[in-house]
């Protein structure tokens, strides 16, 4: 176990601040300082297609790359609860994962939240 464990937050929890109200340079900094040399994030499959989503001929040389994106999907299971489902991953440097967040549309965290609930109680039909 190693001596020093670092803790490490994603996009919608840098510092306590919304992703939305961050300029590109502000999000550069937090991102360089978030993920540090060599980190994996984890994110959902609309997200990543939000940034690019896979690479032509994505790679999966970890030497080749700073960053590691695990990608996942929610799906329902038979019993009807949800359950994260492997998707993708790919190793991208820093620089291509600062651009793709850069060029990203961002949503409001209103919105977002609004379809999340959605994906997680589906309305019922009467």
């Amino acid at each position: 176990m190693p001596d020093k464990v670092k803790t490490r937050y994603g996009i919608a929890e840098w510092y306590g601040r919304e992703f939305t109200s961050l300029n590109a340079p502000q999000r550069r900094i937090y991102a360089e300082h978030a993920l540090g040399e060599s980190e994996a994030v984890a994110v959902d499959r609309p997200f990543f297609d939000a940034i690019g989503g896979p690479s032509d001929q994505p790679s999966h040389d970890l030497n080749e790359g700073d960053i590691i994106w695990l990608v996942a999907h929610l799906e329902r299971a038979i019993s009807g609860a949800m359950q994260l489902e492997q998707d993708h991953w790919e190793v991208l440097t820093l620089e291509d994962s600062n651009i793709r967040l850069q060029a990203a549309e961002t949503v409001s965290r209103e919105n977002f939240e609004t379809s999340l609930r959605s994906r997680l109680r589906p309305s019922r039909p009467d």
